[in-house]
């Protein structure tokens, strides 16, 4: 396999030579997700991932989990190109670029790669990048309505 990698950001294009000329070009969205041994975890994500899905943009929108849950990065892959995705913009629901979001995640899109040499990959940055993230640690810091009680933790909702 080809040793370029996949940066978080960053795309891998097919040559358009080799993508099947008959077929329109769909793009498909993959949200790529740690997963949690809880799995009502993942609620909060999939209400967002409802939110894309219903804007319409994306024909095809699929969630991927690295661990835990189903469906599995590699499984959603498969049910993106089985719907006829011909390009699919993967994009890392983390809040770190730890060993997962610099490694694991543009190796399981190279796979992918090498398994459907007519579907083109691309991976956005993973959340954490994000400027909207000052803004929502300071939201979260106003929320704030009383100081911390050394006996217990709790929110502020």
């Amino acid at each position: 396999m080809n040793d370029e990698r996949i940066e978080a950001g960053q795309q891998r294009s097919t040559p358009q030579d080799q993508q099947p000329q008959d077929q329109p070009c769909q793009n498909a969205l993959l949200v790529m997700v740690h997963g949690s041994p809880r799995p009502e975890s993942n609620d909060d994500m999939f209400a967002v991932v409802e939110v894309v899905r219903a804007r319409g943009v994306y024909p095809i929108v699929e969630v991927g989990f690295m661990e835990c849950n189903e469906p599995a990065i590699p499984d959603a892959i498969e049910r993106c190109v089985g719907q006829g995705a011909r390009r699919v913009v993967a994009v890392p629901y983390f809040l770190h670029t730890g060993n997962h979001v610099a490694d694991d995640l543009p190796t399981l899109l190279e796979q992918a790669q090498a398994r459907h040499p007519h579907v083109e990959f691309m991976m956005g940055d993973f959340l954490g990048r994000d400027s909207a993230l000052d803004e929502i640690i300071l939201d979260r810091v106003a929320q704030v309505r009383r100081p911390m009680q050394p006996s217990s933790l709790t929110t502020s909702d």
